[in-house]
């Protein structure tokens, strides 16, 4: 009888601490499902907040079906809540896509800039 379980690749920084000027969305690089048989991965977004920070940070997920044209409008999104002086992590599960990158941004103008660093920990089912 054979036994399916997830086989992970090696984390890898796809943002590493970036910091957000105003509300100028700052790409990942290019997160490729395909070409080794993955079924998806589990991105982690940390935003580091400055002391004095007031706006939240929009990510967003645009999709690719060759690693080079990404949507123009994002596949999903979500906003991490500013923590004055902390950092917030939040993790998202990407299924289903051939490539993908994360967008980052402050929401509104922002003197006070975040710091992002996310990673990502790709996975394929291995069955033996």
């Amino acid at each position: 009888m054979s036994t399916a379980k997830r086989v992970f690749a090696t984390e890898s920084t796809i943002i590493n601490a970036v910091t957000l000027s105003g509300t100028t969305e700052s790409l990942s690089s290019d997160v490729d499902l395909e070409t080794n048989g993955y079924e998806g991965a589990h991105v982690t977004i940390d935003a580091a907040f400055d002391a004095s920070g007031t706006q939240n940070v929009a990510v967003k997920i645009y999709g690719s079906l060759d690693g080079t044209n990404y949507d123009d409008e994002p596949l999903f999104s979500q906003e991490v809540e500013v923590s004055a002086g902390n950092s917030v992590q939040i993790s998202l599960i990407i299924k289903d896509l051939a490539h993908f990158k994360v967008g980052v941004a402050h929401v509104a103008a922002e003197a006070n800039e975040a710091t992002i660093t996310a990673k990502e920990q790709s996975w394929r089912w291995d069955i033996s």
